[in-house]
């Protein structure tokens, strides 16, 4: 995998392995990363998609 920042490779590979269907993150450089092999969110729409009742 060839994502932005090498060192976040292992990220996909987890992904792929254990067949996530997104990634969520804060870093800016793998949310406008096109290429992805598996969806890539913020923190915002996870917060929006799963809301938590509290």
């Amino acid at each position: 995998m060839n994502s932005p920042d090498p060192k976040d490779n292992f990220l996909f590979d987890l992904a792929i392995q254990t067949n996530s269907d997104v990634i969520v993150t804060k870093e800016k450089a793998l949310l406008s990363f096109g290429n992805s092999p598996v969806a890539i969110h913020d923190i915002k729409w996870f917060k929006e998609t799963f809301p938590v009742p509290l």
